[in-house]
């Protein structure tokens, strides 16, 4: 699927097609959910495996993925490991175990050697995933509201659709064997990035669960006092020299000034989107 792009995507493709089974396609609309849905809509296989253009595949990755279907022939999704290829050295900073969500920042989903149902709270990563194309008939394609688009855009497609079929009680299961090796690049370990990274993470997480209409007032101031106190924390850990703990409440102000960010952008919208009563002439 080539979404509008402007090199030689096409030449490249077609040079191939005499040693692979390859169909190219052209999406105009630029997104990367738009390019999603309408590769989905021309697909004919009843399982379909999505990874990143810039990984690394198993070479049991495709063969992991058809097992585990053939196990669980109810199971609408699946997933597996994505294990990082460092490009630089890790920063002593760098520790998931303090932080989580730095995990999340490369791409880094290692699930252990058994094989067990995902939830809400735990679902598979866009970097190492599989549908059963009838799931889509069920509760619809990917959200057009989210996924990266150009330099910009929300991310969290794959999370909220995988969230929306375990809601509609549509089964997935983690498959082991099923391993991609994703790159981590000298810029994925930046703080820059890091900050960047949790800002569209609390984005994410209003434009898809939305904040809480009983407490709306008291919502977003705080969030405010959240920001302001890992602000403080932040700037302690560094005249410390704890560099690690100043990491952690970098993620943190992040992902709530992206929470209140993305509240105050949806209030505006609807605000916007709300017609005005139109005055009689005088």
């Amino acid at each position: 699927m080539d979404n509008c792009s402007t090199d030689d995507t096409a030449s490249v493709v077609e040079s191939f097609t005499d040693r692979l089974p390859l169909q190219y396609l052209f999406e105009p609309q630029q997104g990367k959910v738009h390019a999603l849905n309408q590769s989905i809509a021309c697909s004919q296989g009843a399982l379909l495996l999505f990874t990143d253009d810039d990984v690394r595949v198993d070479v049991g990755w495709m063969e992991a993925m058809w097992e585990g279907a053939q196990a669980h022939p109810d199971a609408g999704f699946f997933g597996g490991q994505v294990l990082p290829s460092w490009e630089c050295n890790r920063p002593q900073w760098f520790d998931p175990n303090r932080i989580p969500t730095l995990r999340d920042v490369i791409v880094w989903q290692e699930g252990g050697k058994e094989t067990y149902p995902y939830n809400e709270n735990m679902v598979p990563v866009g970097a190492n995933i599989g549908f059963r194309r009838w799931v889509f008939e069920k509760v619809g394609m990917f959200r057009h509201d989210l996924g990266p688009r150009g330099q910009g855009g929300v991310r969290g497609e794959e999370t909220e659709l995988c969230r929306r079929l375990v809601r509609a009680g549509i089964e997935g299961f983690y498959v082991p064997r099923s391993i991609i090796y994703h790159p981590v690049p000298p810029e994925r370990c930046t703080k820059h990035y890091i900050w960047d990274y949790h800002v569209n993470y609390g984005r994410a997480q209003v434009r898809i669960n939305g904040t809480p209409s009983n407490r709306r007032l008291v919502w977003l101031p705080i969030r405010l006092a959240r920001i302001t106190a890992h602000a403080l924390a932040a700037a302690v850990a560094t005249l410390r020299r704890h560099e690690t703990e100043q990491v952690y409440h970098l993620t943190r102000m992040g992902f709530n000034w992206g929470q209140a960010l993305e509240a105050w952008s949806s209030r505006r919208r609807a605000t916007a989107a709300t017609p005005q009563s139109l005055e009689s002439p005088s």
